[in-house]
């Protein structure tokens, strides 16, 4: 997971958490697979960020930049333990359902 892989994609901690989630699918004999998901914060400083999302279907799309992305990547910072003992999942699933790839590919054409 993560940086301790080869596969191409992003290391960052959202990516990993996602994988982590396919692992333990695996584990548990759930066929899952990893679909090389992105979701990687970008700041530009004077609290703008902006969020670039991919997947190996999908071509980067990139949010604009805003203080909501901002508060978002802070509060993500403050949330980081709770994520990590899985108590926040139900946070990923809802960010992850309205930044999925393709939705975003067909606003933006």
């Amino acid at each position: 997971m993560g940086d301790a892989t080869d596969i191409q994609t992003s290391k960052s901690a959202v990516t990993t958490h996602i994988e982590s989630g396919v692992i333990s699918d695996r584990l548990m004999g759930i066929d899952s697979r990893f679909d090389g998901r992105t979701h990687c914060p970008f700041e530009f400083g004077y609290h703008k960020v902006t969020f670039v999302i991919s997947s190996y279907t999908e071509p980067a799309v990139k949010l604009k930049p805003s203080t909501f992305n901002y508060i978002m990547k802070l509060g993500m910072k403050y949330l980081a333990w709770q994520v990590l003992r899985g108590n926040m999942d139900w946070l990923f699933n809802i960010c992850f359902s309205i930044t999925e790839p393709a939705k975003l590919n067909k606003k933006i054409k």
